[in-house]
């Protein structure tokens, strides 16, 4: 049986990747807006973030559920 923190934390992990991953990305607008900048100047940086961080922490989050359950 799944933990209902271990569940949060997945769709913490997802919901992040989606809101910077385009085409729609409004987290990427939201920022290009606030700091004046274009959303080709942002990409090359949020895709390092996204391969970096992001891609090996969701299957780490769903997999290995200590990860997701070790603060809380």
């Amino acid at each position: 049986m799944s933990h209902p923190v271990h569940f949060a934390a997945i769709a913490g992990v997802n919901i992040v990747a989606v809101n910077l991953t385009p085409p729609c990305a409004p987290l990427l607008h939201l920022a290009g807006a606030a700091g004046k900048a274009s959303l080709l100047e942002m990409l090359g940086p949020t895709h390092k973030f996204l391969l970096i961080g992001c891609v090996p922490a969701i299957p780490l989050v769903v997999h290995v559920p200590d990860l997701a359950l070790v603060l809380p």
